[in-house]
């Protein structure tokens, strides 16, 4: 049920108001807790990956998908 919500809220996310969004994010996290390598495959998709980085669960599987970001984000630029 999650992954459609989230899959389907994704899809229209820049027609939903504030509380929809929210709604959609508070799926993406039951969803993930689920199963998080799925729903980091539907967030990628949509290439909306930091919505689902920025969740707090606990389980790690999936985490990997944040990776990249987590790493451009705290690494600086080296200098040429």
């Amino acid at each position: 049920m999650q992954q459609t919500v989230v899959f389907v809220g994704l899809t229209v996310w820049n027609r939903l108001n504030p509380d929809q969004q929210a709604m959609v994010v508070r799926a993406m996290e039951r969803g993930a807790q689920r199963n998080p390598g799925k729903i980091a495959e539907i967030a990628k998709t949509f290439n909306r990956i930091d919505l689902f980085c920025a969740l707090s669960y606990s389980v790690p599987k999936g985490r990997e998908a944040c990776d990249p970001i987590s790493k451009s984000v705290t690494e600086p630029k080296r200098q040429q």
